[in-house]
């Protein structure tokens, strides 16, 4: 409780970028670490290589968005959209406990969700939950 009244009015808190910032390094290494594009990565095997060499090899390469078929890329994306979802929340609930307030946090989902394509349920539901947070806030005020 001390650390986070003396952090509560600092000025990064109030820089979008800091936010926009922070949210993209999160679903990097969220999506890093969960191996969301490893899922779908492709592995060639191949022939004996020209030169003489009769031992064929192996080559796994990155997987592109535009590599995957419909149904995977479904997936991916399904995938993808959950981490966002997540890290969007967790981001939009500290910056209302670090003092950005309703309006900001609700302004930094909106425009973090348009930016990553994530579908409008999941925009309504981040924004129903933060709109329902702050007035559970008040009414344990006023009681």
């Amino acid at each position: 409780l001390y650390i986070k009244s003396r952090l509560i009015d600092h000025k990064i808190w109030s820089k979008d970028d800091f936010w926009d910032v922070a949210l993209s390094q999160q679903v990097s290494e969220s999506l890093t670490q969960s191996g969301v594009m490893q899922n779908f990565e492709r592995i060639t095997s191949r022939g004996p290589r020209a030169g003489g060499n009769e031992h064929g090899y192996r080559k796994s390469h990155k997987t592109k968005w535009h590599d995957l078929g419909l149904e995977e890329r479904a997936g991916a994306a399904s995938q993808v959209h959950a981490v966002v979802f997540a890290q969007l929340g967790a981001l939009a609930h500290s910056m209302i406990e670090f003092g950005c307030g309703l309006q900001r946090s609700c302004a930094f989902v909106r425009r973090m969700s348009i930016r990553h394509q994530l579908p409008s349920t999941h925009r309504n539901m981040l924004l129903q939950h933060l709109i329902s947070r702050c007035e559970d806030e008040k009414l344990k005020q006023t009681t």
